[in-house]
């Protein structure tokens, strides 16, 4: 049987159909007006994102990890044009015990993913954004993509904190500049006239999610994005 769950996510008032999550074994609410502390100055190019499956998986040794799949919507938030790589890249993800530690920025844990460079910068056409690979958002423009991610909630063997049962906030953190830098730079100011292209770090909205004291965890197959 499909479960159905009506998930308010700022402006992406919808609802999804998860059919991958049986509910109540997950429950994951987008949280809502949270302060500007805990967006991070970043919040010229907005990031909320929308899960879209979402699994417990079991490990040997007794390790269970949460499986989620997003869509990212991006959002402009400036009057200014953004150019915005299309192949960004999730960078980490930040865990917070409740919403007080979320308003003061203060992480009960950091992941930082370390990824090779995706890209050649060097091989791109500098006289103008590879519409292939960049994305302009004008002003109010939305563009979104997929990523996923797989979270420790009990660590083999009962070795180190156990998230079942309890509830967090998650955020995301993706890096839209997966390449070299200093072309990067030179890129920037030899396209300024189409836009700003993005390359720091950005911060998604944060999601809360209760996690199940006794999930059913079940053998995830290899995902490729």
């Amino acid at each position: 049987m499909m479960s159905r769950i009506s998930v308010p996510t700022g402006s992406w008032r919808e609802t999804y159909n998860l059919y991958q999550m049986p509910l109540p074994v997950l429950v994951l609410l987008a949280a809502m007006n949270q302060s500007g502390a805990a967006l991070g100055p970043t919040a010229d190019l907005g990031l909320e994102p929308v899960i879209s499956e979402a699994k417990y998986c079991g490990k040997a040794g007794g390790e269970i990890t949460l499986y989620l799949r997003f869509i990212l919507h991006f959002q402009n938030n400036t009057q200014t044009p953004i150019i915005l790589p299309m192949f960004a890249v999730l960078s980490g993800y930040e865990l917070f015990s409740d919403e007080a530690a979320l308003k003061l920025n203060r992480s009960e844990s950091s992941v930082s993913i370390r990824r090779n460079l995706v890209l050649d910068a060097a091989k791109l056409d500098s006289s103008t954004p590879d519409p292939k690979l960049f994305r302009t958002l004008q002003p109010g423009d939305i563009w979104s993509a997929y990523e996923s991610l797989s979270i420790v909630l009990q660590p083999a063997h009962g070795d180190g904190l156990s998230l079942l049962g309890k509830d967090r906030y998650l955020r995301l953190r993706m890096n839209p500049w997966p390449a070299e830098r200093k072309t990067g730079e030179k890129l920037r100011t030899l396209w300024q006239r189409y836009g700003v292209l993005r390359m720091t770090e950005v911060p998604s909205l944060p999601l809360k999610l209760h996690v199940e004291d006794r999930p059913r965890a079940g053998a995830c197959p290899v995902y490729v994005d």
